[in-house]
């Protein structure tokens, strides 16, 4: 379960897998002072995070891919998909998934890794927001 806003990241290739960050929103917050100069409205602070979100990811991701050496380029990144409502499911019935939850303080990220098989990435992944928790 996604207990805070999530990219989800699609590797394929020589492996098949998801990447899911989970970021809190306390750590949403300070990566946005960062990159801000200025103020921001209230409003624009949801859109503004689901930027950031995708282009944080994106930069975890990448530089991850570099520690592959020569294998980097057998794989394809996908763009991040952003889901942000904090009640969404990843389920995935022949795989299990892989968890680590790093902290500082009060800021949160949890680093979600499913492997899977090529067909079952062209099934696609399901977000069951509706699944009892």
């Amino acid at each position: 379960m996604f207990d805070k806003s999530t990219a989800l990241v699609i590797l394929q290739g020589i492996n098949s897998s998801i990447i899911a960050l989970s970021y809190s929103d306390e750590l949403l917050d300070i990566l946005l002072q960062g990159f801000l100069i200025g103020s921001m409205a209230p409003e624009e602070k949801d859109t503004l995070q689901a930027d950031l979100l995708a282009e944080a990811s994106n930069i975890i991701v990448g530089n991850s891919l570099k520690s592959l050496g020569i294998w980097e380029d057998q794989l394809t990144v996908s763009t991040p998909v952003i889901e942000c409502s904090k009640s969404s499911i990843l389920r995935h019935s022949r795989s299990q998934i892989l968890c680590r939850e790093l902290e500082e303080g009060c800021y949160t990220l949890t680093i979600s890794l499913v492997s899977m098989d090529e067909e079952l990435v062209e099934e696609g992944i399901i977000l069951d927001r509706d699944a009892d928790i």
